[in-house]
């Protein structure tokens, strides 16, 4: 059966769309803990991949899996390297194999044509693309099951069955000794040689039978001592999930996860799981009215037996063991599975065809049936056909959709700590962390790996004298809580992570094992003093800092900045409070102007009034700064309204700043040798840097490497915008001659020089994809030239769930959104800032960017408030969706001269642009003025301090 020309070049274009499918973002996903796993495996000698031994965080065990996937991947570093991208190539070959394998199975079984329908849905397939980009052997397994199917039919049917029989059991060895679910399909495979032993016994030569049990011999001896059979039940055992499942789950789990792959259901609530089995069934038992000779029974029956009997033997067997089923496991019987399918297809479409060819000329009333029903039965064959491709292109692309949940992001968090890394950091990781994965992440970082049991075994002295900081990588299970708990205990949890998860959640906390709380500034400290009597009153203020060399392995040029806070007497620390750093030039001239949270909750309880709290911050600074001397200027603000409360400005000199001035290459990321993505007559823009996704009301930072050419001679303007997708400015952030204040005539040729835009993103922005442009103007606003940069995604807000528990409720609906309660926060010292909390859930998708108010009126027209957008102003109304709840702070100060009495307690949202208050209901009745009333404040006078009244609130119920 030869293959033509067309064919062929076909079959090589579905062969290299599947390279494509595999290879497009096959790095996307960071290892996650099975593949970490492989990493250690890999990481041995020789004789232990062999052995299945392994070791894992200071110990070893014996590995579940047969070696030979492992002894594959090991050769293969020795060839390509051990990069991310390498290691899964392997895999993604295998994914890419398996498209020809399937033609040529469905081809040798059926005809041409099934052999492409088959292909094309191998090609399609999502669980096929999602194990392709995984470091397991699973994608080696579907390979090897397609391949031996194909050598055990074409040995039965040869007239010299001998060759591809000895082919097969070579096969078997090797699949075999990759998965042990092969036993499964090996022992319906023989289940079929005996039934067809006569036709393909009689046709052996004694040679053969001798070589067949070598074979045979050689498999026993292999699974002894590979597989080591006696330790198989429990291999299986560590390997599933504890339960039992019903034979129609089971069914409906099994298609759906070879339809839809492992991210994805039926989303039409299970007619296309049961049209595909249906359609595997009329694949069974359909006769193919082309005669005996070109298709008969036992091609048939080779695959039900393939399929069907490998699926109950699997199934059989986690019933006996009581285990749950894992798609893993049937992953030997699904190309039998597509096969069947596609010569359903196949003979629905050639009767289809031939009622119609036959009768398409004639116009009697009985031929006119028949050319209905011709067209009935390709119709539904070709319906069919869509479906199932429509549902393996729904599961393709949620494979590749990032969700919250969609991967173990363990790649993240290696960022996390090399983009914050200080000199004695180590990485704390538990027994469910992939240690080899976070290694490999963090392989060009010095920073210590210590696994959890080292520091059991050993003493937190330890720890806390050798080490400055400690990252601990915790995965969720409720493993190690009370490790995490001695942890918080012993020393100084400064940040908390979260990553997205498949299955649990991943957590990162940075500790400072030395306390950051000190009595003075230490040695080398430049001190700042006060420079306004304002400041004093404030919460905290800046009393000192030091400016270190930057990360290098943050790919971001940067300096290290240790700001020194001070506790105010009498103060409440407000957790919003944010910090902005500008570096500016003896002209005035802002190089840098960053903006950040000042990061000082959680705080450690011995930083009292008067103590001195160190925070470390990252700070970007761009590469090709002028030589010269530069000034510092830190400035803070309150988190809720931004209002400037302290300022500190301090002179810097060139050798602070080293790192990034002109003429020095940034370690991190050297810009030399860098291919240009937009060249002019004039300059070229060597990189564009920026966030692939942003959340709205965040600011996105924009940072563009040039590069002046010869002949430039004058000045232009560069503007970034982000556009709507089809068109529409949405921000746009703009400068003077490529860079603010250093024009492009003074540019050195061919000299790198950095550049960052800043575009602050509307509240109300919609999720979606979004363009981000680059446009030249000349100095007379006149349009030079323009370029995409590249796609922005926005998104969401992750859901903010509704508060369960409320101190005080209220039955009232404010536009959108209704009134859940509200609760007051009682701070344990006394102060003259009451904190109260109100609660709100929103009912149907706003419309208006509203500001949520709470308002304290006295008896004698004393009114204190606090206004302020969703969230302290982070998000706009118009981003909430349908049940989405709001915690909203809300801080009041009150004046020290109000007298003692009771105080009534509104709230309501109101207009941003109108400021028109938004109506309200509050009891099922119109309210007044379009105000909820909460209830009213008993402020009864307390002890007078030194030039302060304050008053202890209490909430009374009742009528006004």
């Amino acid at each position: 059966m030869k293959t033509n020309r067309r064919a062929f070049w076909l079959i090589v274009g579905l062969t290299f769309l599947a390279a494509i499918l595999r290879l497009a973002d096959l790095t996307g996903r960071s290892f996650w803990l099975d593949e970490s796993y492989t990493l250690d495996r890999i990481a041995g000698s020789w004789l232990d991949v062999l052995n299945n031994v392994v070791y894992v965080q200071g110990g070893y065990t014996v590995d579940a899996h047969p070696p030979v996937y492992f002894l594959l991947l090991k050769a293969w570093t020795y060839i390509a390297g051990d990069s991310e991208f390498a290691l899964r190539l392997v895999s993604a070959l295998g994914g890419v194999v398996i498209v020809p394998l399937m033609y040529a199975l469905g081809r040798r079984l059926f005809s041409q044509r099934a052999g492409f329908i088959a292909a094309c849905f191998a090609l399609l397939n999502p669980a096929f693309q999602g194990y392709s980009h995984e470091l397991r052997m699973y994608s080696l397994v579907i390979c090897l099951a397609a391949l031996s199917a194909y050598l055990l039919y074409r040995g039965v049917q040869s007239r010299r069955p001998g060759l591809f029989l000895l082919a097969w059991f070579d096969v078997v060895v090797i699949a075999l000794l990759a998965h042990y679910s092969f036993i499964a399909l090996l022992t319906m495979q023989m289940v079929f040689m005996a039934i067809s032993a006569y036709r393909w016994l009689p046709r052996l030569r004694i040679r053969h039978f001798v070589a067949l049990f070598c074979c045979l011999a050689a498999i026993i001896v292999l699974c002894v001592l590979a597989l080591r059979i006696t330790q198989l039940s429990s291999f299986v055992a560590i390997e599933m999930i504890s339960g039992a499942a019903p034979l129609p789950d089971v069914f409906r789990y099994v298609i759906d996860a070879s339809l839809f792959g492992l991210n994805a259901t039926d989303p039409t609530g299970g007619w296309i799981i049961w049209s595909a089995g249906v359609m595997w069934l009329l694949g069974a038992v359909l006769p193919s009215g082309r005669g005996r000779t070109r298709q008969n029974w036992l091609a048939r029956l080779f695959l039900i037996v393939s399929f069907a009997g490998t699926a109950a033997v699997v199934t059989a067997m986690l019933a006996i063991s009581r285990r749950w089923v894992d798609f893993r496991y049937y992953l030997v019987a699904v190309p039998a599975f597509y096969v069947l399918i596609a010569r359903a297809l196949d003979v629905m479409w050639a009767r289809g065809a031939a009622l119609l060819r036959r009768y398409g000329d004639s116009r009697q009333r009985t031929h006119y049936m028949r050319r209905v029903a011709g067209l009935a039965v390709a119709g539904v064959a070709t319906l069919s056909l869509a479906s199932i491709a429509l549902a393996q292109g729904f599961g393709s692309v949620l494979t590749f959709v990032r969700t919250d949940n969609w991967q173990d992001d363990w790649r993240a968090l290696a960022q996390v700590v090399a983009y914050n890394w200080q000199e004695g950091d180590a990485l704390v990781v538990g027994p469910l962390t992939p240690d080899a994965a976070l290694k490999l992440y963090l392989r060009d970082v010095p920073v210590d790996v210590i696994w959890l049991s080292q520091i059991q075994n050993s003493t937190m002295h330890t720890v806390a004298s050798k080490y400055r900081r400690v990252w601990y990588a915790i995965s969720g299970r409720g493993y190690n809580e009370s490790f995490k708990a001695e942890f918080d205990t012993r020393f100084h949890a400064r940040k908390r992570y979260g990553f997205p998860a498949h299955s649990d959640t991943i957590e990162l906390t940075l500790y400072d094992v030395r306390s950051p709380v000190s009595d003075g500034l230490p040695a080398g400290v430049t001190a700042v003093s006060v420079s306004s009597e304002s400041e004093m009153t404030q919460a905290v203020r800046i009393a000192g800092y030091t400016i270190n060399p930057g990360n290098p392995y943050n790919p971001q040029p940067n300096i290290r900045l240790s700001v020194y806070w001070e506790r105010q007497p009498n103060s409440t620390v407000d957790p919003g409070t944010v910090v902005s750093f500008k570096l500016k030039t003896a002209d005035g001239a802002v190089w840098v102007d960053w903006l950040m949270p000042a990061d000082l909750e959680p705080t450690p309880g011995t930083w009292i009034p008067g103590a001195l709290l160190r925070i470390d911050y990252v700070v970007p600074v761009p590469l090709g700064l002028p030589p010269q001397d530069y000034s510092l200027e830190l400035i803070t603000h309150s988190g809720a309204k931004s209002e400037v409360e302290g300022r500190a400005v301090s002179s810097l000199d060139r050798t602070q700043l080293d790192c990034c001035v002109r003429i020095k290459a940034w370690h991190g990321s050297p810009t030399s040798g860098r291919v240009a993505r937009w060249i002019t007559a004039d300059v070229m823009l060597l990189d564009a840097e920026y966030p692939a996704s942003i959340e709205p009301g965040q600011i996105l930072p924009v940072m563009l490497t040039w590069q002046l050419r010869a002949g430039a001679t004058s000045d232009w303007q560069t503007f970034v915008s982000l556009d709507g997708f089809l068109g529409g400015n949405i921000v746009t952030s703009g400068g003077e001659s490529g860079i603010d204040q250093l024009q492009v005539t003074a540019w050195p040729i061919d000299e790198p020089v950095r550049a960052m835009k800043s575009l602050v993103l509307p509240q109300a922005l919609r999720a979606g994809w979004y363009r981000l442009a680059l446009t030249r103007k000349s100095s007379d606003g006149r349009v030079m030239d323009s370029t995409l940069l590249g796609l922005v995604e926005v998104k969401d807000f992750p859901l903010s769930p509704v508060a369960n528990e409320i101190p005080h409720r209220v039955n009232a609906t404010v536009g959108e959104f209704s009134m859940l309660g509200y609760g007051l926060y009682q701070p344990p010292t006394r102060t003259v800032l009451l904190e109260f909390h109100t609660y709100w859930r929103a009912d149907t998708t706003p419309t208006r960017d509203g500001v949520i108010f709470l308002h304290l009126m006295g008896p004698d027209t004393q009114t204190a408030q606090d206004d302020n957008p969703p969230e302290q102003g982070r998000r706009s109304t118009l981003s909430y969706r349908p049940g989405e709840g709001i915690d909203q702070i809300h801080r009041i100060i009150i004046p020290v001269d109000w007298p003692g009495g009771k105080y009534r307690l509104y709230a309501g949202i109101y207009d941003r642009a109108s400021l028109d208050r938004w109506m309200v209901k509050q009891d099922g009745q119109p309210a007044r003025d379009n105000l909820v009333y909460l209830g009213t404040i008993d402020l009864a006078d307390l002890q007078d301090l030194p030039g302060i009244k304050t008053f202890l609130p209490m909430i009374v119920h009742g009528a006004d």
